[in-house]
């Protein structure tokens, strides 16, 4: 895994950080420790996202590369990989935001992401790994393409899914491109989250309610149906872990 040909110095805020985020992209192919790749794959979230307000310009050579970890056959941390790739791909509305303020780096960061999707849509189909599978329904609701039929598709899965895990991502997905769509708040997006804040599944229960708390979209009792939720999914070991 190669981080050369890539001008950090410019593309970074600090000299600091164009040291860094370099160095902590080869440590997280290198590294075999989980709890030292959780520390890195933070590490570089630190580096790459300013908040949730904007990303650096160095997030666009850094997402190439880390979607080409994905295909490195040996590459243990695949889950966090897309997670970080999600967490970049949600600052600032990166993805659908229809501003024209975005400098080149930016768009750059953007089109970074977008061009991996077809990737991502092939851990989604394909790979055997639970949780690598759920980072990538998450992501593809996050970043993926807003197609007209995309919210129905995403959402029979919720249905179709025998596992309960999955089943929250799928959920967490199709609840992300409604709001992408414009439909959240609204009439078909408050009937499908009653649907979803109703679910006999709690893990469901959970991450929709996560969602709509961290994205500050309010909903009658979301933060008790959390609350309630959460020591039941923890229990039935149905929350998977994040990097942060």
């Amino acid at each position: 895994m190669r981080v050369d040909g890539v001008d950090w110095t410019t593309l970074a805020s600090t000299a600091e950080a164009a040291v860094d985020i370099p160095r902590y992209l080869v440590e997280l192919y290198e590294v075999t420790d989980e709890g030292r790749a959780v520390d890195t794959v933070y590490a570089l979230h630190e580096l790459l996202c300013n908040g949730s307000v904007t990303v650096e310009d160095a997030a666009a050579p850094a997402v190439r590369i880390l979607y080409g970890m994905l295909d490195s056959e040996n590459f243990r941390w695949r889950q966090y990989v897309l997670q970080l790739i999600d967490t970049i791909a949600c600052v600032g509305s990166l993805i659908d935001s229809t501003e024209t303020k975005y400098s080149i780096g930016k768009s750059r960061v953007r089109d970074e992401v977008l061009r991996g999707i077809p990737a991502v849509m092939k851990i989604i189909e394909h790979d055997e790994d639970r949780d690598v599978r759920g980072a990538a329904i998450v992501l593809m609701g996050d970043a993926g393409p807003v197609v007209p039929d995309m919210f129905e598709r995403l959402a029979s899965k919720v249905f179709d899914e025998p596992d309960m895990v999955l089943q929250a991502d799928w959920a967490y997905a199709a609840t992300a491109v409604l709001r992408r769509k414009g439909e959240l708040p609204g009439v078909r997006g408050e009937t499908w989250i009653r649907s979803m804040l109703t679910s006999n599944n709690p893990a469901v229960r959970y991450r929709v309610a996560q969602y709509l708390l961290r994205s500050g979209i309010e909903f009658a009792n979301v933060d008790l149906i959390m609350r309630e939720a959460t020591p039941i999914v923890l229990a039935e070991g149905l929350l998977r872990v994040e990097y942060m």
